[in-house]
This record gives C-alpha cells, structure tokens and sequence, in this order.
C-alpha cells in the first residue's frame, strides 16, 4: 500500500507520520527547552496539547539542536504533539511490513525505503497517543 506521509528526522533516525493525521507544525517554544522540564505538554494558542519528544519515546540520548519543532497530529479526538529535529515535508511512501522481529515495536507500525535507500519508520500514531495519555493518567496519580 502507498501512503501520504509527512517526513521528520530525530538524529539520524527518519520517521514518516500518516498525513491524514497531520494537523499543524509549530516550534517548540523556547521555554520549553530547558533541561529538566518534563510537564510533556504546552499552552498552544490557549489549549493545553500534550506532547510526546520521539528523541525519548525511542531512548535516542544525542543532544536535541537549538531549534525543534512540533508536528501536531490527531487521533480518535486527542491531538498530541511530537517534537522533533527537522521537518521535510509530504512524501508518498510505498508501506513494508517489519516482520516478526519488530512486529512488536511500540510506536512504530511499518517502514518504507525512500528513493536515496534510507529506511524511514512510519510511526503508529494511534498507540503514540494512547502512550501520551497513559502517561498523563500515571502523572496525575
């Protein structure tokens, strides 16, 4: 199957988010790269939009650059915001299956290979979401 997908980078890792789910891509604010802030959400234009940074969701431990972005998606009602390093923009994106040892991944639903023979990881934005509010609930208690 071909998909619309939105291209992002953490590091050396590429990722492609499905573009129907795709909302809205902003800048981290400044505020929010502090070291030791954990609160996992922002105030976006006066709603509170829970965040998920891929660099941890991975346990990708490199440094984060000066400037990170936030590609803003939605699911079943929830948005949920991931940051990452860069932003690339719509590709299409022909879907591989992982095979049974990456099957069960947490966060990642397949892969593609882009035209330079980079391996892309299509994330499972449904199950980053629901990570998002498991981790909110636990927060909470």
């Amino acid at each position: 199957a071909i998909i619309d997908g939105f291209m992002v980078r953490v590091r050396e890792s590429v990722y492609i988010i499905p573009l129907e789910m795709v909302v809205e891509c902003v800048d981290l604010p400044p505020s929010e790269k502090r070291e030791g802030n954990r609160k996992a959400y922002i105030n976006l234009r006066g709603a509170v939009l829970p965040y998920v940074r891929l660099r941890e969701f991975f346990a990708d431990n490199g440094a984060a650059p000066r400037i990170e972005s936030i590609v803003i998606v939605q699911y079943g009602g929830h948005k949920l915001g991931l940051v990452v390093d860069h932003l690339y923009g719509e590709v299409q994106a022909v879907i591989k299956s992982l095979g049974k040892v990456y099957k069960d991944v947490k966060g990642i639903s397949g892969a593609t290979i882009m035209g330079d023979g980079t391996v892309a990881l299509i994330l499972d934005i449904p199950r980053l979401v629901k990570y998002a509010e498991e981790e909110e609930t636990a927060r909470i208690h």
